[in-house]
Parts: structure tokens; sequence; C-alpha cells
């Protein structure tokens, strides 16, 4: 049986045992299989969001921002809720269809920065406080 995202792999071979006997890895500089390398991104997630929020403040006084602290606060709520539902989801679904997850996120991904790129999207135009206008 080969790789199940042969795109994705460099070559297949897993550290732990499959019911096949086969393995893989991700593609990349660190071989990581797939769910160590959501892991390994989540962190890195984390760690990005935890550096950046004081250096934005440093160029972005709290005064300005807090009228829209509430989107701050919806974001990374979302955020957190997202990736705990994510990691759940994942470690509990089997390497087959993490696998083709990965693939199909990816694909979708590049579909979107496609089309976004050679095509003209307009923007919504929503308001950035409830009951003002964006204009």
């Amino acid at each position: 049986m080969g790789c199940p995202v042969g795109i994705l792999q460099r070559d297949c071979s897993w550290k732990d045992e499959r019911s096949d006997g086969e393995s893989g890895e991700l593609i990349g500089v660190f071989g990581f299989a797939a769910l160590p390398a959501i892991i390994m991104n989540k962190a890195m997630s984390l760690i990005v969001v935890i550096t950046a929020i004081p250096a934005r403040l440093i160029s972005v006084p709290l005064a300005e921002l807090s009228p829209y602290l509430y989107i701050v606060l919806n974001l990374l709520a979302g955020s957190l809720i997202g990736a705990w539902v994510g990691a759940h989801w994942a470690t509990r679904l089997g390497w087959k269809a993490l696998y083709r997850v990965i693939a199909v996120l990816l694909v979708l991904i590049a579909i979107l920065l496609f089309v976004t790129h050679f095509f003209a999207v307009e923007p919504l135009n929503l308001p950035l406080v409830p009951g003002r206008s964006s204009a």
C-alpha cells in the first residue's frame, strides 16, 4: 500500500506501527507524521500569538484598541475553542482519514489563494463597530 497522500509525503516511514506495517511522514524538514505536525503547529501558533501581543501593543496603544476589545477576545476565544475541538478530533481520527483531511484542506487553501490572487474579490464592507458605518 502506498503513501495515503503522496504529494504531502517524501517517504512512507512512521514512527509508530500501523495495521499494515507501513509508515508515513509529512513532507518537510522535520519529517513529522501528521498528528505530531498538527501538535507542533498548534504549539508554534501559541508562541507566535504570545510574542505578537506585546509587540503589537507597542505600535497600537491599548487605548486605541479598547473599543475593539470584544473583537480581539472573540478571535482569541474562537481560536482556542477551534484548536481544542480540532485537537480532540485529530487524535480520534485514523491516520488515513487524517492525511485525507489535511490534503483536502491544503487543496482548498490553494484554490482560495489562486482565486483571490487572480480574480477581483469585493470586500464585505462591514462596520468595524456595531452601529457605525464603515464609510
